[in-house]
């Protein structure tokens, strides 16, 4: 038997249950399916053409985006030497000025 509820003025919230439901998530595979899926969007827009043909430009998209990303290291590179010859610089005004 229950007992019997008084009447209050404050009412409180019963407790959420806590409802866990594992899934399952490869995330490998979820990149893997993107690459596959914008690979195959890409060489769909080229369907007038052989499949040779798909390959060379897949190629020539490659070393353009492998020169691009020599020249951003080049470039960076080029700055670092630039920011170390400036500290080089200031540091030997300061030496004399302190001389």
């Amino acid at each position: 038997m229950k007992a019997p509820k008084l009447p209050t003025f404050i009412k409180q919230k019963k407790p959420n249950k806590f409802e866990f439901r594992p899934r399952y998530y490869d995330a490998k595979k979820e990149k893997m399916q993107e690459r596959r899926e914008r690979i195959s969007a890409e060489l769909g827009l080229q369907e007038g053409k052989r499949l040779s043909e798909n390959k060379e430009l897949y190629r020539q998209r490659l070393r353009e985006s492998w020169q691009r990303s020599n020249q951003r290291a080049k470039q960076t590179h080029q700055s670092s030497i630039r920011i170390i010859v400036i500290l080089f610089m200031l540091l030997f005004l300061a030496w004399m000025l302190l001389k």
